[in-house]
């Protein structure tokens, strides 16, 4: 695979080795969201200061009142780290579109698209990662069209 081969030879060559750091997502600074029903840790900002990588963890049980979007320009990979999460696009809320997704699972959310989540079984924790449209990897594109062209 090219695109990965360019990659790994590319860090390689110009690595400053340091030692790998474990992150104490406890000890950092997060903000309440999803009214008080979780967390979230922003990782990584970008030249705004905008968020562009953030943990979020929902308390179980937790479920959104209202669908949401966002309207940057930006698409967000949507990574479930533990637990399982309650996922639907739409413009109201109903709990009946739901789809389970358990850790592992990663979904690609355009911008403007509503949605909600929900953590119905226990804790969840995912990642969500936002880039712009023109920087998806060409196979990523190939399934984000191919994913429009069907509904």
């Amino acid at each position: 695979m090219p695109i990965f081969k360019d990659i790994i030879m590319t860090t390689a060559k110009n690595q400053t080795y340091q030692p790998t750091t474990t992150l104490d997502i406890s000890a950092m600074p997060n903000n309440l969201i999803f009214e008080d029903q979780g967390i979230a840790t922003p990782l990584a900002i970008n030249e705004n200061n905008q968020p562009i990588i953030v943990m979020l963890t929902l308390k179980a049980g937790s479920k959104a009142n209202n669908a949401h979007a966002t309207s940057d320009g930006r698409v967000r990979f949507l990574t479930v780290v533990k637990g399982t999460l309650y996922y639907a696009d739409g413009n109201e809320v109903d709990p009946a579109k739901e789809i389970a997704y358990p850790a592992g699972s990663t979904l690609l959310i355009a911008s403007g698209t509503n949605h909600w989540v929900a953590s119905h079984d226990g804790d969840v924790t995912f990642i969500l990662t936002a880039v712009e449209n023109e920087n998806l990897a060409p196979y990523v594109t190939a399934q984000q069209n191919a994913a429009q062209n069907n509904s």
